[in-house]
């Protein structure tokens, strides 16, 4: 193994035991996150509104690559 991969194996055993050496670099999150929706006209049916909000909160810019990646990592 250590001829295929040289001085990796060390490195590769240690990352299989969940160990790793590279220090931990916390970043500041945003303070608060926004979306604004606008409905077509006034509304006060909970379900139309229900299904509004569920919309905002799957959109994949939020979820892949945005948000909840930053507050993630």
């Amino acid at each position: 193994m250590q001829r295929l991969l040289g001085g990796k194996v060390g490195r590769i055993a240690n990352w299989a035991r969940g160990i790793d050496p590279c220090p931990v670099v916390p970043r500041t999150l945003p303070a608060s996150a926004g979306v604004r929706s606008t409905f077509p006209r006034h509304t006060l049916d909970g379900a139309q509104v229900g299904a509004a909000l569920l919309d905002l909160v799957l959109q994949p810019g939020l979820l892949r690559g945005g948000l909840a990646d930053r507050m993630a990592s």
